[in-house]
């Protein structure tokens, strides 16, 4: 959660920090000991992670704003885009951007799909030539 935190809040400026209560979101876990961690005090935990995850939420859609524009602007290379959703992989995973950028994730598929069909496709034609240089060179 801190890994996240971190990666959200570097994606903001100050105001925009400032303006979402960044600083807030671990508030929920400031009466929890993490050395006393068992099964009696897990629903305090998970509370306390639902309670981050609420207060995230206004700087996830923020960020999948600017995220969503980054990577518009990336459509036409497909390696600079795998690379940036590799880049924002734990984040593009937490539920609140993964729905919000679905239509991204969705183009990245479908450039991964092409290119992988376009790459069968070389190396079937590329087996046919090498196949049929290999017969001709056994007639000759």
């Amino acid at each position: 959660m801190r890994a996240v935190h971190e990666k959200l809040s570097r994606l903001l400026t100050e105001q925009e920090r400032h303006e979402l209560r960044m600083q807030d979101a671990f508030t929920a876990f400031s009466n929890l000991n993490p050395v006393q961690y068992n099964p009696y005090t897990q629903p305090l935990w998970a509370a306390a992670v639902a309670q981050f995850d609420r207060a995230v939420a206004p700087a996830e859609q923020r960020i999948a704003g600017k995220l969503r524009a980054q990577i518009r602007g990336l459509e036409g290379n497909s390696q600079q885009l795998l690379r940036e959703f590799q880049r924002y992989r734990e984040l593009i995973r937490r539920p609140n951007l993964a729905k919000e950028l679905m239509t991204e994730r969705c183009a990245l598929y479908t450039v991964y799909m092409i290119s992988v069909q376009f790459s069968c496709l070389f190396s079937f034609v590329y087996e046919c030539i090498f196949s049929a240089l290999t017969v001709l060179l056994i007639l000759i």
